[in-house]
């Protein structure tokens, strides 16, 4: 069975009561059958696993990728994005930069949506608008 060493750059070095010394590192080495137990209790990583955690995490990442272009872009479908939204707008809100917010007083969506890095639909950016302008934000000389 091949094994790999766990993390990049690190060489495991196996050696049996026989004599046999193999050292695992980068790629994948060969370990005679009576030295693989020793090879999982230093942690190396046998090829069928390594190919096996692979494809999950291959899988995972074009599920995740699909739900984020379904969504618009920016965070995956049903993440909860009014704090991401609320944080853009304050940081539009702090900025001097002409065009952040239209001639009636609200932010500017295509902006607020680059900032998010996601488009941002309209009644998200109004309850966004809402909670900022209406928070419990105390008054001065309180």
């Amino acid at each position: 069975m091949k094994f790999i060493a766990r993390t990049k750059g690190e060489v495991i070095r196996l050696a049996s009561t026989s004599g046999h010394i193999v050292l695992v590192g980068d790629e994948f080495t060969e370990v005679p059958k009576h030295m693989e137990s020793e090879a999982f209790a230093k942690g190396c990583v046998s090829e069928e696993l390594y190919n096996s955690i692979r494809a999950d995490l291959e899988a995972d990442a074009k599920k995740a990728s699909a739900a984020i272009s379904l969504n618009g872009g920016g965070t995956p479908d049903g993440a909860d994005r009014s704090p991401i939204i609320i944080a853009k707008i304050n940081e539009m809100m702090d900025s001097t930069e002409d065009g952040y917010f239209t001639e009636a007083g609200l932010p500017n969506l295509r902006v607020l949506g680059s900032l998010c890095g996601f488009r941002v639909s309209k009644e998200e950016m109004e309850e966004a608008w809402f909670a900022i302008t209406n928070s419990s934000a105390p008054t001065e000389g309180e």
